[in-house]
């Protein structure tokens, strides 16, 4: 969690010098409240939550895999198989992509920025141990519905 919250500060200060706009305004632009990113930027909030990190990357044109990828830490020793498989951008990517759709879909707004991390990291090893190319839907609906609903989608 500290190296995308690392990456996540690192992108708004970037954006903040690039445009030279005070944290106020970027939090007014990206449909924050008030001290929001202030608390983000000074460590006061650990883990925000998915609609605070989508509003952010909305503001800030980056998508939120892109704040993952980043990560070499979670590349190298998080998202490995136990079967040699490698990294792979596009699957980690579709899998992002389906678990935020899954937010989306059940008004998951308050979901920590952990619980989703350690859902896009079963799935993905999941996917990456079948040495699938996309996300398995089937195994993520299952998944995120029996871990952040309590139920089993079928």
């Amino acid at each position: 969690m500290i190296y995308f919250m690392d990456i996540l500060k690192q992108k708004i200060t970037d954006h903040l010098k690039k445009y030279n706009l005070a944290i106020s305004e970027f939090e007014r632009n990206a449909g924050l409240g008030n001290s929001v990113v202030h608390k983000i930027l000074d460590d006061k909030v650990k883990s925000p939550a998915i609609d605070t990190i989508i509003k952010i990357a909305n503001s800030l044109d980056c998508p939120i895999d892109e704040l993952y990828n980043r990560n070499q830490y979670l590349k190298k020793y998080l998202l490995k198989s136990s079967n040699g498989t490698e990294y792979s951008d596009d699957l980690f990517r579709s899998v992002c992509f389906h678990v935020l759709y899954f937010i989306k879909v059940h008004d998951l707004k308050k979901l920590s920025l952990e619980q989703m991390v350690l859902s896009v990291e079963e799935i993905y090893k999941y996917c990456l141990e079948k040495n699938l190319s996309n996300v398995d839907k089937d195994y993520a609906d299952n998944f995120l519905g029996q871990n952040l609903l309590g139920i089993i989608i079928k």
